[in-house]
């Protein structure tokens, strides 16, 4: 929860680049949005069941490894092999395609 934070508020209609905070002008409203905010928190908490799943991924995506795995015939065309996270149109300085369809005509 917010509770130790301060709040802002801005009035989007004369102020749409949020540079003015006026919550010190209207405590009544940051009051009011605040217990709402406390409000929706406490109903959401339950519903948070994947927060600490990073924990427990693999290192590597296995659809993304999947993906590069599937490129691995083009190495005999001379295209190197994908680095996990890597776009496969970024294999070579020239660019994926180009390497395979090199010297050929349209």
């Amino acid at each position: 929860m917010r509770s130790n934070q301060d709040w802002e508020l801005f009035d989007i209609k004369t102020d749409p680049g949020q540079s003015h905070n006026i919550a010190a002008r209207h405590p009544d409203i940051v009051k009011q949005l605040k217990v709402a905010y406390d409000r929706w928190w406490e109903h959401i908490q339950p519903y948070l069941v994947n927060e600490d799943a990073f924990k427990t991924a693999p290192a590597v995506n296995p659809f993304k490894q999947q993906y590069g795995e599937q490129f691995s015939p083009l190495r005999s065309m001379g295209v190197p092999p994908m680095k996990h996270g890597q776009d496969a149109r970024a294999t070579t300085s020239e660019g994926w395609f180009s390497k395979s369809l090199k010297g050929e005509k349209p």
